[in-house]
């Protein structure tokens, strides 16, 4: 994983969310609305999704186990 100024950059999402605590959506990129919800999950510590920029569906995170935390949307 190169780093650059303390930042860690992942080429690999799956990775990336290994013992995560929170993945934080910034970007509405169209790659980001069809991921595999359970294998990023299974991968993490906590289930928390904050996504920012309210592209994902709250009912398909929460389905897969996650806490859905959307800007401008109510905490589940």
């Amino acid at each position: 994983m190169p780093e650059q100024d303390g930042i860690v950059l992942w080429r690999d999402l799956e990775e990336a969310a290994k013992e995560a605590d929170c993945l934080v959506l910034v970007t509405p990129h169209d790659a980001y609305r069809g991921l595999d919800w359970g294998t990023l999950g299974g991968a993490m510590r906590r289930r928390l999704v904050v996504d920012l920029r309210g592209v994902l569906d709250a009912e398909d995170l929460e389905g897969e186990g996650f806490r859905y935390v959307g800007l401008g949307r109510p905490a589940s």
